[in-house]
């Protein structure tokens, strides 16, 4: 009984804090983005063996995407020497 109040709490709490924004964002690049920006910065809630899923909190939706689309996911503000060319555009 108690584990279940308490998973049910931790789920509100996380959900709370999911939808303001408190969350680490990952920087993502969709493989076939011809609807939507080749990049974006969302929280990642999660994985399985077959889909990845993110909630936008800009739009406030849930994404579900299958991991042969996910071309590039990073911890949003890290930067690393090799990802970036001379130009300091993301590659």
């Amino acid at each position: 009984m108690f584990a279940t109040i308490y998973v049910r709490d931790f789920a509100v709490a996380n959900a709370d804090s999911i939808k303001s924004g408190d969350t680490d964002n990952y920087l993502i690049r969709l493989a076939d983005s011809a609807d939507q920006p080749a990049e974006r910065a969302i929280a990642l809630l999660g994985n399985t063996n077959r889909f990845s899923i993110f909630f936008d909190p800009l739009i406030d939706e849930l994404l579900i995407i299958p991991l042969e689309n996910v071309s590039l996911m990073r911890k949003n503000g890290s930067t690393n020497d090799t990802d970036q060319n001379p130009e300091g555009q993301i590659l």
